[in-house]
């Protein structure tokens, strides 16, 4: 299914950005789309979430796509790749890099030392908080250095990271260090105008890449590196691991105590939401709930637990709304159809759920997740055979981080009549 045409490249654009990289490079396509004269675009697909500014989300754009772009491009226009330069590289190769009219360079950025936890998952064993990082430093050094930055993002990450954690995870970076990406690659293509520098200033103050978070940052690893966060860290860490355990008067008697609107992030948003309606104050649960989903519009979990909620509580006019809510911020994107599968599983509106779901499990077949909507429906419309069968051939072919994503996530499949005793065996 084809984008909307409101993602579709416009041949009177001035300017057309094709990003490559990760995450990051996706955030800061949808950054650069609300840019006047502007569009941006991802190569490729999603990372399992869709990144979005203002409420606008990322949109992707193919390989082939780019080369027939830069084809049809109108006089006047141009079409720049915008490249994370990385440790192994100073720009992603591609089809389409003789074609464009000139291409820039960004760098990676990352701080895996600061959270032990994904450190062990990408590389193994964590051993010294200092070494590990003194190798981030050296990495962004390096890409910097590719990128021609300057070491302007090296230099604001010492001078600020002992005060203020910048990252959620080890490579979601907070509004800070994002806007000095975008900074980097506005001066680049020599559009840092006033209104650009007002959305740069916009992207500053707000919270960067923030679906997932790796806080809190162990006490130990903090005392290592001499990191001094300040009690207001303090008190978000007592707030998050209070919500992990659902110690829900102890959240929001933490949450009260946070005064730093830096942070009053996702994360804060989450647990006030969990916990007041754990505490029976709906209203406040679901004022909280806007909130959350205004700053992060791109996370499935978010969309569907909306869903959930308000369909328990019987607003179902706000259920609706989220809905099209959902559509409006996707624009038949892929993961709308996963989220509208989930939906419609809540409402047992099952036909419509094996229509959405099989949607996406037809553009995603890169994703862990793709199989497990449609298994669950089908499961529950009685068809027990197929969906067996979709979900074991989908784990046997699956690489070991589909296979481990499978398993962690069985219990979505629960109660369905579906028998995988023998998953593993397989």
């Amino acid at each position: 299914m084809p984008r909307s045409l409101r993602d579709k490249p416009q041949m009177d654009n001035n300017l057309i950005l094709v990003f490559d990289g990760n995450c990051q490079a996706q955030h800061i396509a949808a950054i650069f789309s609300a840019m006047e004269g502007v569009q941006a675009f991802a190569v490729g697909g999603d990372l399992g979430y869709v990144p979005g500014y203002n409420g606008r989300s990322c949109a992707y754009i193919s390989e082939s796509e780019v080369i027939e772009l830069c084809a049809r491009k109108s006089t006047g226009s141009k079409v720049i790749q915008v490249s994370q330069s990385t440790i192994h590289m100073s720009k992603a190769p591609s089809k389409y890099e003789e074609l464009v009219d000139s291409i820039i360079t960004f760098p990676h950025i990352q701080l895996f030392s600061i959270f032990p936890d994904e450190f062990r998952q990408n590389f193994g064993g964590y051993s010294n908080a200092n070494r590990h990082y003194a190798t981030d430093l050296r990495i962004l050094e390096v890409t910097e250095d590719r990128a021609g930055t300057g070491g302007q993002i090296a230099r604001a990450l010492r001078e600020e990271i002992a005060l203020y954690p910048l990252f959620h995870t080890s490579v979601h970076p907070g509004g800070m260090l994002t806007s000095l990406l975008v900074e980097h690659i506005a001066s680049k293509l020599g559009i840092l105008n006033e209104d650009v520098r007002s959305i740069i200033r916009d992207v500053r103050s707000g919270e960067g890449l923030n679906f997932a978070t790796g806080h809190p940052v162990p006490v130990e690893v903090r005392l290592d590196l001499k990191f001094d966060w300040g009690i207001q860290y303090n008190y978000y860490e007592t707030m998050i691991r209070s919500a992990q355990s659902a110690a829900w008067q102890e959240t929001l008697r933490a949450a009260d105590l946070i005064t730093d609107i830096r942070f009053h992030d996702s994360q804060y948003w989450l647990a006030i939401v969990k916990a007041s309606r754990a505490l029976g104050d709906i209203d406040y649960a679901l004022l909280a709930l806007e909130k959350l989903l205004s700053l992060s519009r791109g996370h499935d979990e978010f969309w569907i637990y909306a869903f959930s909620f308000c369909n328990s509580e019987k607003r179902f006019d706000l259920a609706s709304s989220y809905v099209e809510q959902c559509k409006d911020y996707y624009r038949g994107q892929r993961r709308q159809y996963v989220i509208l599968s989930w939906m419609a599983i809540i409402n047992r509106d099952l036909d419509r759920a094996v229509e959405y779901a099989s949607e996406y499990h037809s553009r995603a077949p890169d994703r862990p997740d793709s199989c497990l909507a449609l298994v669950k429906s089908l499961a529950l419309t009685g068809q027990i055979q197929r969906a067996r069968t979709l979900f074991v051939d989908s784990y046997r072919c699956g690489n070991i981080h589909t296979k481990n994503w499978l398993m962690n996530n069985l219990i979505k499949v629960k109660e369905t009549g579906l028998d995988l005793a023998d998953l593993e065996s397989l």
